[in-house]
């Protein structure tokens, strides 16, 4: 039989490919709509958060181009005073008018009771620079506050351009004493003895009363084999001052270390129903390991200041090898003249082992002021058996 048209298998198929189109149209059409919908979506949520940011009180500090800092350190030692600061910074590429009013500063303890408390109810206007902020409040300039031992909070609030913000930021005071092991080196020659003096060490501001029950000393190899113990019973008082320490014992097993390798001394006290352990590694080597071979200083200070404004300088050596080194120091010096002497440091017998290209810290001094302007010198001197190491920096601290 002829068809003049199409026969049912071609007729069959082009239903089938109509049904198919059909289909790619509708779900075309479905995935329009929900991309829709979502766009729809998500401006209403971005729309919803600019609103709550500008009307909501704890936006989290900010305002318009403005957002709110508090700069705090996260934790103080106890007596240590607290320092903060409030800043409003504008996050914008162009300059903007501040209106500031009604300003608090609260800081407050862990059960929500005032320490102290700060407010201004006027008005004062100003222009932020692009990208810049301006300094609101400075609590050390308004006092010198320390606090107990806890969780603090800070809670500042203002109005913003007729809008009310707060910001809220904690920190913790901490009750801290430390262990101290007067005599520890990192590194023992061939046929020496171990000998220490363990202490404790107050680095607050407060005077600290303690009663030490015990004190316990481990000596082990590197496989973790036990070479000595000892247990002191102490049972005894003692009063530390602030940033003094105190030496509790003192241990001197009759133990020769005739092997070289790496061990460890393990070393805990009890006080106050409370415990401080202390683990150190020490080498033991032959003499003539030790030397300068790829040693230098690396020394961390800034090289203009502000007289009158404190900064710090640490000092290290270097290690530029890849092998560990090994310096034994007969002495060390560190000082600062200029105008006036600011700095007379010097230490004597002390070692340092230094891992491959990495650096270890012999000197540290923080809050260093030079009350004059002008040129100042820092002077660096090490002193070792197998020769001698210096360095000069020039500083310049300019006016206010």
């Amino acid at each position: 039989m002829k068809y003049h048209s199409r026969s049912p298998e071609e007729w069959k198929k082009i239903d089938e490919e109509k049904m198919k189109m059909s289909r790619t149209s509708e779900l075309r059409k479905r995935s329009l709509m929900f991309l829709f919908v979502n766009f729809i979506l998500v401006v209403a949520v971005i729309l919803m958060v600019r609103i709550y940011q500008v009307m909501s009180p704890t936006s989290q500090g900010t305002v318009g181009p403005f957002k709110v800092f508090i700069s705090v350190e996260d934790e103080f030692l106890e007596g240590e005073k607290v320092k903060a600061q409030v800043k409003i910074v504008n996050t914008r590429k162009s300059k903007q008018s501040l209106k500031l009013e009604d300003f608090t500063f609260f800081v407050k303890d862990e059960n929500g009771e005032v320490e102290y408390s700060f407010e201004h109810k006027g008005g004062v206007s100003t222009e932020v620079d692009p990208l810049s902020y301006v300094l609101v409040f400075d609590l050390s300039r308004e006092v010198d506050l320390s606090l107990k031992p806890g969780i603090h909070r800070i809670v500042t609030s203002m109005e913003i351009n007729g809008v009310k913000t707060t910001a809220v930021r904690t920190f913790k005071v901490v009750e801290k004493l430390e262990m101290s092991l007067v005599g520890y080196q990192p590194f023992l020659f061939l046929g020496e003895r171990l000998k220490l003096d363990v202490g404790i060490t107050n680095p607050t501001s407060v005077s600290k009363k303690i009663k030490v029950k015990s004190v316990k000393i481990k000596v082990l190899s590197e496989s973790g084999k036990k070479l000595d113990s000892k247990v002191f019973k102490i049972e005894d008082s003692f009063e530390i001052q602030p940033k003094q320490a105190v030496r509790i014992s003192t241990y001197s097993p009759n133990l020769v270390f005739d092997t070289l390798g790496l061990f460890q001394i393990d070393v805990e006290m009890e006080y106050d129903s409370k415990v401080l352990k202390e683990k150190r590694s020490f080498k033991v080597i032959t003499k003539d390991q030790i030397g300068l071979k790829g040693i230098r200083f690396y020394v961390e200070v800034p090289i203009q200041v502000i007289s009158g404004h404190p900064f710090d300088l640490k000092v290290s050596l270097y290690n530029d090898t890849k092998e560990d080194r090994y310096v034994e120091v007969n002495s060390f010096l560190v000082s600062i003249t200029g105008k006036d002497t600011v700095i007379t440091d010097e230490s004597n017998d002390f070692r340092v082992w230094i891992p491959p290209h990495s650096k270890e810290e012999i000197y540290s001094k923080d809050g260093i002021i030079f009350r004059y302007p002008g040129k100042y010198e820092l002077l660096i001197l090490l002193r070792t058996p197998k020769g001698d190491m210096s360095k000069k920096i020039e500083i310049i601290a300019g006016g206010v």
